[in-house]
């Protein structure tokens, strides 16, 4: 991929996310309405893409229809990545279907 269109698919990947999300690229959100190791994963796996190179958005908020917050967004690969401790199969089901991205699920370190 050439730098114009990885430009390109970075740039179209941030427009399914609000404003207000798209504005902190490389910036690590927290979340009180998180578990401790949650956002130590988050970072975690944050601190990783940006050693790679790789451009995120953390508590991206995405644009409508959709409307639901993501744990990270990997601008560069166009992917969401979720954090999950307890959360059920059936929900993740749920995320894979009606999330406008292919989504990675990782488990709380």
């Amino acid at each position: 991929m050439n730098y114009n269109q990885r430009n390109r698919k970075q740039y179209e990947t941030k427009m399914l996310f609000e404003h207000q999300s798209r504005i902190h690229m490389n910036c690590i959100r927290l979340s009180t309405a998180n578990s401790y190791e949650h956002e130590k994963s988050k970072f975690l796996y944050s601190w990783n893409l940006l050693k790679k190179g790789e451009n995120f958005i953390t508590e991206a908020v995405m644009e409508k229809p959709f409307r639901k917050r993501c744990d990270i967004v990997n601008i560069s690969k166009g992917y969401i990545v979720e954090i999950v401790k307890s959360e059920s199969k059936r929900s993740q089901f749920e995320k894979e279907e009606n999330y406008p991205l292919p989504i990675k699920f990782v488990k709380v370190l």
